[in-house]
């Protein structure tokens, strides 16, 4: 059993994608296979189920999966230990409020846990303000939407859609798609924050619509706390898991996003060039149980 084999577990555990596990650790594919393959021979055990879209653990990978994670624990901590000159890194980190927040937390938590000398500095604006912070050297790289800053500097992570969204015992959950005449009568949670603001007031002004407005909030867990109470309904990403809160189209609503991380201009920076390995090769699809249940697969933790 050698070291790299277990880091090559470890990262496909936690993205559950060979493909993305390889980018992360800056190996090709068929290397990390092989390496994969050497530690179940050397187990005599199969780590992983191989699906279609995804690899999850086998019920050995889950028995070995606290093992490993201690092993890559005490190899950090034994690097730490013999190194004469130990110099802490800060990485400044802004991110959109309206992050799926389970997801963030599973890439913050393995970044850390990976590159433990380096301390995040987490910031959360909306993407104007966002963009200034970084022309401002106030933060080095920024998780927000695509747009003005679409450049060189931008790297796509995922795409989302926007979505009504509803307490899970609501009569609109019994529908494939909801149409906008619907939420005449609906108490509504405005989520303003959300950079689709003023797209949706034309949406709802062009068909005649004004929404009984219960709530105008900027805080994401208020707006999505009372969704889920049965309160009122809202428009938000379909990229977004919460308690109690189900999705469902919007007959005409064609609105969608980019999430991108986002660069200083022209700025050399280690530290971002090591986040953006991690969250280019991170699983931001949000998963049942991400709402309810804390993340199992946080590698190196």
């Amino acid at each position: 059993m050698e070291i790299y084999q277990i880091r090559y577990f470890l990262a496909v555990a936690e993205t559950g994608s060979f493909t993305k596990a390889a980018d992360r650790v800056h190996v090709s594919q068929p290397t990390l296979s092989a390496g994969i393959k050497k530690l179940e021979a050397g187990l005599q055990s199969t780590l992983f189920d191989r699906q279609a879209r995804r690899s999850v653990l086998s019920p050995a990978g889950i028995r070995f999966l606290d093992r490993a994670r201690t092993i890559m624990a005490e190899v950090e901590r034994a690097r730490t230990e013999l190194t004469e000159t130990s110099q802490t890194r800060l990485l400044r980190l802004g991110c959109l409020p309206g992050l799926p927040g389970r997801r963030l937390a599973d890439l913050l938590a393995t970044f850390s846990a990976a590159y433990s000398d380096i301390t995040l500095d987490l910031r959360e604006a909306e993407a104007d303000r966002l963009e200034q912070w970084l022309e401002q050297d106030r933060i080095d790289v920024a998780l927000t939407t695509t747009g003005p800053l679409s450049d060189a500097r931008s790297t796509p992570l995922y795409r989302q859609n926007m979505v009504l969204g509803m307490a899970q015992d609501h009569p609109f959950t019994s529908r494939q798609t909801v149409r906008p005449e619907d939420l005449k009568d609906q108490p509504y949670v405005l989520r303003q924050h959300c950079p689709f603001v003023r797209p949706l007031n034309t949406y709802f002004t062009e068909r005649n619509i004004r929404p009984k407005v219960l709530c105008r909030t900027r805080q994401e867990t208020r707006a999505l706390t009372l969704v889920a109470a049965g309160l009122g309904v809202t428009i938000l990403p379909d990229t977004l898991n919460w308690p109690g809160v189900r999705l469902r189209p919007m007959d005409g609503l064609n609105m969608q996003s980019t999430i991108a991380l986002v660069r200083q201009d022209g700025v050399a920076n280690e530290t971002a060039d090591l986040f953006q390995t991690f969250a280019t090769s991170h699983d931001w699809k949000p998963h049942e149980g991400d709402d309810i249940t804390a993340a199992r697969l946080n590698w190196a933790h």
